[in-house]
């Protein structure tokens, strides 16, 4: 619409100068040597008029003619920094088709200075495809392209050897800190080999310089694999209780950590304190695989603990897990009526080989061997089930 108006406002401006120009208004003569020119100040005004034009528009060829040869070169550097990107385009639509081969050759095809980065994304397709040896030498390639970029490089590399040979990642990581002590994603790196390496005393050690380059969750968990490996492996009792009292209650609640405590501590027999500790854990994280390990240390006072077991059943009420622990403790305290309620409830949740145990036990101390008999045959055959479901 608006082009249209224009041709319009031109098109009358057009005719008007055109009539003003035959109008003839005014009279100019010019003497220039022998020459003399008489004409129209309308018909002197037109020219002039024209002769703008023309000398505009000799002007701006000129201008061009002088200026394509920079031209040419913008548009030729345009076209050399426009490749690389089709050409990763191109891969990536390889990809998108699952095309992997047809990828491959449009990312490592072409010279440029984004080859070492094409390079590295052949790398990490072969990475997810398993050809390790193959990444390899797509990492060889990019070093060699691009020695300013080692950095990067080397620390994809280490990141894609942390699952198929951490050894050699860490040792990269370790070499690359060397000259980058302070880079915080060499520390993350670093910490996260060593514990995948169970390397738990140098992990001990650099764990602290690397909390800032973790997050919570990661640091907690890595914080806590150090503890549990070092109570663990602790050679006596004294040595245990030392390290553990040394921890802040907030590190003794940790499920994990209150678990390796208590396991290793049953080395040298029973405490009343198993039970607490394992309460308090389960109190601040519940946990049902604490079960097991939690009827292991019950019964120092029976009463007290199934209290606490019935209070976790209100929170808990389909944990099949609490009805086999609650049914144990009652039948320490002698309440065989409300353990065979609880161990039949338990089956009823989920069926499993401690509580139909526990209560074929029952069972066969109350004569009713048929029953145990029925009930451990019943247990055998959904165990059977469920094995050929998996």
């Amino acid at each position: 619409m608006m082009r249209l108006l224009s041709i319009g406002a031109l098109a009358i401006v057009g005719a008007w100068l055109a009539a003003w120009a035959l109008s003839a208004q005014g009279y100019v003569a010019i003497q220039f040597g022998g020459w003399l020119v008489e004409t129209s100040v309308s018909a002197l005004a037109l020219g002039l008029l024209i002769v703008a034009g023309i000398g505009y528009g000799a002007t701006r060829l000129l201008v061009g003619v002088w200026q394509s040869p920079k031209r040419f070169l913008v548009w030729r550097n345009n076209k050399r920094l426009r490749l690389p990107v089709q050409r990763l385009n191109a891969g990536i639509q390889a990809l998108a088709l699952s095309d992997d081969h047809a990828a491959v050759l449009k990312l490592t095809q072409g010279k440029d200075d984004s080859q070492w980065l094409r390079m590295m994304l052949a790398a990490q397709l072969a990475q997810a495809q398993g050809k390790t040896a193959q990444r390899n030498q797509y990492v060889a390639q990019a070093l060699n392209l691009a020695p300013d970029e080692a950095f990067t490089i080397r620390l994809l590399q280490a990141r894609w050897l942390m699952n198929d040979d951490t050894h050699q990642a860490l040792a990269i990581v370790e070499e690359m800190l060397v000259a980058h002590p302070r880079q915080r994603t060499l520390k993350a790196l670093r910490v996260q080999a060593l514990a995948k390496l169970e390397q738990w005393t140098q992990l001990a050690e650099v764990l602290p310089s690397a909390k800032s380059a973790l997050s919570r969750a990661s640091y907690l968990q890595l914080q806590g694999q150090q503890l549990v490996a070092q109570l663990t492996h602790c050679v006596d009792r004294q040595q245990l209780d030392d390290i553990w009292h040394m921890l802040p209650s907030r590190q003794q609640r940790q499920t994990a950590v209150a678990s390796a405590y208590v396991r290793r501590a049953l080395a040298w027999g029973q405490s009343q304190q198993f039970w607490q500790i394992l309460s308090k854990s389960l109190n601040t994280h519940w946990d049902a695989s604490l079960l097991p390990l939690l009827a292991q240390v019950a019964g120092n006072e029976p009463y007290n603990e199934l209290k606490q077991v019935q209070h976790w059943q209100q929170q808990h009420p389909n944990d099949a897990g609490l009805w086999w622990l609650s049914g144990i403790l009652a039948n320490k305290l002698g309440i065989v009526g409300q353990a065979e309620k609880d161990w039949q409830h338990s089956l009823a949740l989920a069926p499993t080989v401690p509580a139909a145990l526990a209560l074929s036990e029952l069972y066969a101390s109350q004569a009713k061997g048929d029953v145990a008999r029925q009930l451990l045959t019943q247990q055998l055959q959904t165990e059977n089930l469920m094995s050929i479901k998996r």
